[in-house]
């Protein structure tokens, strides 16, 4: 099973990981994860929701399934 972690991508919020990024993101994987189970988790950060929310959205505008599994 293909697993993503988040400690690969550093930076601070929202400077430098915005949620524009994690939507262009979410969009870009469609390369490598279409036809994949995709799961999506997030830490308690206060920047962690608002993230989540974008990265999916561009998981789903990629046309990718994802299944939110919260914290």
């Amino acid at each position: 099973m293909m697993e993503f972690g988040t400690d690969g991508i550093r930076g601070a919020f929202p400077a430098e990981i915005s949620p524009e990024t994690a939507f262009s993101l979410g969009v870009s994987l469609k390369n490598v994860l279409d036809g994949r189970e995709i799961l999506v988790a997030r830490d308690t950060r206060p920047s962690g929701e608002i993230l989540e929310q974008f990265l999916l959205a561009g998981l789903v505008q990629a046309g990718l399934q994802p299944r939110r599994l919260g914290i």
